[in-house]
Protein backbone atom coordinates (compact mmCIF):
# COMPACT_ATOMS: atom_id res chain seq x y z
CA UNK A 1 0.00 0.00 0.00
CA UNK A 2 1.32 3.38 -0.81
CA UNK A 3 1.00 6.07 1.97
CA UNK A 4 1.64 9.75 1.52
CA UNK A 5 4.26 12.18 2.89
CA UNK A 6 2.92 15.68 2.92
CA UNK A 7 4.91 18.71 3.33
CA UNK A 8 2.46 21.41 4.57
CA UNK A 9 2.74 25.21 3.38
CA UNK A 10 1.72 28.37 4.76
CA UNK A 11 -1.52 28.22 5.85
CA UNK A 12 -4.35 29.17 3.49
CA UNK A 13 -8.20 28.98 3.48
CA UNK A 14 -9.95 27.95 0.75
CA UNK A 15 -13.89 28.25 -0.04
CA UNK A 16 -15.15 25.45 -2.25
CA UNK A 17 -18.28 25.95 -3.95
CA UNK A 18 -20.00 22.69 -4.90
CA UNK A 19 -23.53 21.66 -5.98
CA UNK A 20 -22.56 18.53 -4.88
CA UNK A 21 -22.26 17.36 -1.92
CA UNK A 22 -20.05 14.03 -1.78
CA UNK A 23 -17.85 15.85 -4.56
CA UNK A 24 -17.25 18.98 -2.30
CA UNK A 25 -16.47 16.76 0.42
CA UNK A 26 -13.86 14.88 -1.26
CA UNK A 27 -12.15 18.23 -2.14
CA UNK A 28 -12.10 19.36 0.79
CA UNK A 29 -10.80 16.09 2.08
CA UNK A 30 -8.39 16.21 -0.19
CA UNK A 31 -7.21 19.59 0.32
CA UNK A 32 -7.07 19.79 3.81
CA UNK A 33 -5.30 16.11 4.36
CA UNK A 34 -2.65 17.17 2.00
CA UNK A 35 -2.06 20.56 2.83
CA UNK A 36 -3.05 21.53 6.17
CA UNK A 37 -5.09 24.34 4.27
CA UNK A 38 -8.53 25.66 5.67
CA UNK A 39 -11.18 24.50 3.51
CA UNK A 40 -15.28 25.81 3.48
CA UNK A 41 -17.87 24.57 1.72
CA UNK A 42 -21.06 26.14 0.03
CA UNK A 43 -23.53 24.03 -1.73
CA UNK A 44 -24.57 26.49 -3.83
CA UNK A 45 -23.10 29.95 -5.39
CA UNK A 46 -25.69 31.86 -3.40
CA UNK A 47 -24.40 30.09 -0.40
CA UNK A 48 -20.68 30.70 -1.53
CA UNK A 49 -21.59 34.52 -2.23
CA UNK A 50 -22.93 34.88 1.48
CA UNK A 51 -20.16 33.02 2.95
CA UNK A 52 -17.51 35.33 1.12
CA UNK A 53 -18.83 38.19 2.52
CA UNK A 54 -18.48 36.66 6.10
CA UNK A 55 -15.36 34.89 5.99
CA UNK A 56 -12.41 36.20 4.36
CA UNK A 57 -10.76 33.51 2.22
CA UNK A 58 -7.52 33.21 -0.14
CA UNK A 59 -9.06 31.79 -2.97
CA UNK A 60 -12.17 30.36 -4.42
CA UNK A 61 -12.64 26.82 -5.88
CA UNK A 62 -15.89 26.80 -8.04
CA UNK A 63 -16.59 23.78 -9.77
CA UNK A 64 -18.00 23.15 -12.99
CA UNK A 65 -21.32 21.36 -11.82
CA UNK A 66 -23.15 24.85 -13.05
CA UNK A 67 -23.61 26.20 -15.47
CA UNK A 68 -21.30 27.78 -17.48
CA UNK A 69 -23.11 31.26 -17.15
CA UNK A 70 -24.02 31.02 -13.32
CA UNK A 71 -20.40 30.79 -12.91
CA UNK A 72 -19.73 33.68 -15.02
CA UNK A 73 -22.36 35.83 -12.82
CA UNK A 74 -20.95 34.22 -9.65
CA UNK A 75 -17.43 35.94 -10.73
CA UNK A 76 -19.35 38.75 -11.82
CA UNK A 77 -20.38 39.61 -8.71
CA UNK A 78 -17.40 38.75 -6.70
CA UNK A 79 -15.74 41.25 -8.87
CA UNK A 80 -17.77 44.08 -8.26
CA UNK A 81 -17.43 44.16 -4.30
CA UNK A 82 -14.82 45.83 -2.75
CA UNK A 83 -14.04 42.65 -0.20
CA UNK A 84 -14.05 40.31 -2.71
CA UNK A 85 -12.54 41.60 -5.87
CA UNK A 86 -8.69 40.48 -5.77
CA UNK A 87 -10.12 36.86 -4.54
CA UNK A 88 -8.93 34.43 -6.94
CA UNK A 89 -11.21 32.11 -8.56
CA UNK A 90 -10.71 28.95 -9.57
CA UNK A 91 -12.10 26.73 -11.87
CA UNK A 92 -10.97 22.97 -11.90
CA UNK A 93 -11.97 20.91 -14.91
CA UNK A 94 -10.47 18.02 -17.10
CA UNK A 95 -10.46 20.00 -20.50
CA UNK A 96 -9.67 24.12 -20.40
CA UNK A 97 -11.78 24.00 -23.87
CA UNK A 98 -15.24 24.20 -22.80
CA UNK A 99 -15.05 27.74 -21.38
CA UNK A 100 -14.67 31.13 -23.34
CA UNK A 101 -11.65 32.58 -22.86
CA UNK A 102 -12.72 36.18 -23.28
CA UNK A 103 -15.11 35.87 -20.27
CA UNK A 104 -12.55 34.12 -18.10
CA UNK A 105 -10.13 36.70 -18.42
CA UNK A 106 -12.41 40.02 -17.87
CA UNK A 107 -13.52 38.04 -14.60
CA UNK A 108 -10.21 37.35 -13.64
CA UNK A 109 -11.47 33.34 -13.46
CA UNK A 110 -8.29 31.06 -13.61
CA UNK A 111 -8.34 27.08 -15.05
CA UNK A 112 -6.95 24.31 -13.08
CA UNK A 113 -6.42 21.56 -15.16
CA UNK A 114 -7.03 18.52 -13.10
CA UNK A 115 -6.95 14.49 -13.71
CA UNK A 116 -10.11 13.41 -11.76
CA UNK A 117 -8.17 10.13 -10.40
CA UNK A 118 -5.30 11.86 -9.29
CA UNK A 119 -6.41 14.46 -6.80
CA UNK A 120 -2.67 14.64 -4.83
CA UNK A 121 -2.16 16.98 -7.53
CA UNK A 122 -5.11 19.04 -6.98
CA UNK A 123 -3.22 21.31 -4.52
CA UNK A 124 0.06 21.16 -6.23
CA UNK A 125 -1.75 22.56 -9.39
CA UNK A 126 -3.33 25.11 -7.08
CA UNK A 127 -0.81 26.01 -5.31
CA UNK A 128 0.99 26.60 -8.75
CA UNK A 129 -1.59 28.86 -10.41
CA UNK A 130 -2.18 31.04 -7.35
CA UNK A 131 1.66 31.61 -7.53
CA UNK A 132 1.69 30.25 -3.71
CA UNK A 133 4.96 28.62 -2.65
CA UNK A 134 4.30 25.36 -4.15
CA UNK A 135 8.35 23.92 -3.63
CA UNK A 136 6.76 24.00 -0.36
CA UNK A 137 3.93 21.89 -1.27
CA UNK A 138 5.36 18.43 -2.03
CA UNK A 139 2.62 15.38 -2.36
CA UNK A 140 4.15 12.40 -2.88
CA UNK A 141 3.69 8.39 -2.99
CA UNK A 142 6.06 5.95 -0.94
CA UNK A 143 5.73 2.62 -1.07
Amino acid sequence: MKALSVVKMTTKTILVIHNEQNTGDIIQLCLTDLTGWKVQLANSLLEGLQQVKLYPVDAIILDICFCENEVFLMAKKLRIQPETESIPILLPTMRSTWFDWQLLQQYQVQIVVVNPFDLRQLPVKIAKVLGWDSEQLSVTSNQ
